[in-house]
């Protein structure tokens, strides 16, 4: 599998990371962040929860769309990744994508663009 590779602003991931340990309305968030971190070994199981997350958040897919839209040059390179390494890969933009969706919800951004740094 072949993956390109999102890069956020780490402050803003930070602020937002912050901002979810602070709100009595993201424990569940707060939840879903630390499972998807603890999540080690089992592919079925990562498999399962990465189905679960995206349903759940939808800014997950529409983050990754949005990436795969960008436009780089030809000497940008894609990752290739086994099986283990591509779900872990999933569960790390499930992390992100969750950032991004409460960042969006709380306001702190407006759009998905505001939250990816870039794409290689």
């Amino acid at each position: 599998m072949r993956y390109r590779v999102i890069h956020f602003y780490d402050d803003l991931v930070a602020r937002t990371v912050e901002t979810i340990k602070k709100a009595y309305d993201c424990t569940d968030i707060l939840n879903d962040l630390n499972t998807n971190i603890n999540l080690c070994g089992n592919l079925s199981v990562a498999a399962q929860l990465d189905r679960e997350l995206r349903h759940k958040y939808p800014y997950i897919n529409n983050m990754i769309e949005f990436a795969n839209s960008i436009s780089i040059s030809e000497s940008g390179v894609k990752m290739n990744y086994s099986a283990s390494e591509a779900a872990l890969s999933n569960l790390e933009q499930d992390y992100f994508g969750i950032l991004c969706d409460t960042a969006i919800k709380k306001q702190m951004v407006h759009s998905i663009k505001e939250f990816i740094r870039n794409v290689d």
